[in-house]
């Protein structure tokens, strides 16, 4: 899902209480934060010929337009944990959908939440929907830099003139939606872990200006997702008029994909060709794996320890079977 600082879709909505001394006046922003649910690009400021989205073109307009943004997780209740945490879901815990079986957000987090941030910050929060930073975004920018969701939540407690908590593992991105790249990332993370109950399947993914890695960390030992909500790709693409094609070919992988996967981005934008394990591009994948391990140990990622992994894979078992 990509999105805009100008645009993100319905959340919530945090104003500012004046607690300070009587004639004092503050210069505190209020914050609208707008989400969607299950966008995909279907929007006309990101190039889609066939859909018109004028007002939220105009948003777009009005701030900065990230031209590459990723969620943290395509799943709607991590990626909304990690918006309003600023951290990545092997951190914060929160790996499924919100399901009685499925972990949740861990408790040392509970209190560091963007609406409990913003309270002490002397915020009162309400849920409704629309997001627009003054003075904070550039009116017409389309940035080129590297953002995710979990910059969200480090860019309000910026924005609000608040101290950004220390375990936060997003960035702000006060400089890069004015223009300033300076110092920004070079290469953007991404990971899955589950969707609805029962199916654990941990993924990790990077990606450069060129190419992007992806790590299936089950590969081989767990089954996988060949369709989530009722998505009917998977049963298209095998009918006959498909034969052949590189996209029958991608969908016939999702029961049982490879541990790497690695793509040219510039040459092969939709992904269809695996380059893990052709010997003339070794030195790419060396290079995107060495980047991929180093944000997951900067990250501290549990899985990097075999024992953990499985262990979660049991528990995620057992407790799916605990329901029926």
């Amino acid at each position: 899902m990509k999105l805009m600082i100008a645009t993100i879709a319905a959340a919530g909505l945090a104003t500012h209480s004046p607690l300070h001394a009587a004639g004092e006046t503050t210069s505190k922003p209020n914050i609208i934060l707008i989400t969607a649910d299950d966008l995909g690009m279907q929007l006309s400021c990101y190039g889609d010929p066939h859909i018109r989205t004028p007002h939220i073109d105009a948003l777009a307009a009005s701030g900065t337009r990230f031209k590459t943004a990723y969620v943290a997780q395509a799943s709607c209740s991590p990626s909304r944990v990690s918006i309003f945490t600023g951290l990545y879901p092997h951190t914060h815990g929160h790996i499924g959908l919100a399901k009685p079986a499925n972990p949740m957000l861990a408790k040392q987090f509970h209190e560091q939440t963007l609406p409990a941030l913003l309270k002490a910050s002397g915020y009162r929060s309400a849920i409704i929907g629309k997001l627009r930073w003054l003075g904070v975004t550039r009116p017409g920018l389309a940035s080129d830099a590297f953002v995710s969701s979990v910059d969200i939540l480090p860019t309000i407690v910026d924005a609000v003139g608040a101290e950004i908590p220390a375990h936060v593992q997003g960035r702000s991105l006060r400089k890069v939606g004015a223009g300033d790249n300076t110092g920004w990332r070079d290469t953007l993370a991404a990971e899955f872990h589950m969707h609805g109950e029962g199916l654990f399947f941990p993924i990790r993914a990077l990606r450069d200006e060129r190419h992007q890695i992806i790590h299936n960390l089950l590969a081989g030992k767990a089954r996988t997702y060949v369709s989530v909500d009722g998505d009917t790709a998977p049963a298209v693409a095998s009918a006959p008029r498909y034969n052949g094609t590189p996209a029958q070919a991608a969908m016939a992988l999702l029961p049982n994909p490879p541990e790497w996967e690695l793509y040219d981005l510039r040459t092969d934008p939709h992904q269809f060709q695996n380059l893990a394990y052709e010997a003339a591009h070794a030195d790419t994948l060396r290079r995107m794996q060495h980047h991929l391990v180093n944000w997951r140990q900067e990250t501290n990622d549990p899985f990097l320890n075999s024992e953990t992994l499985a262990a979660k894979h049991a528990e995620v078992n057992n407790a799916k079977a605990a329901t029926k």
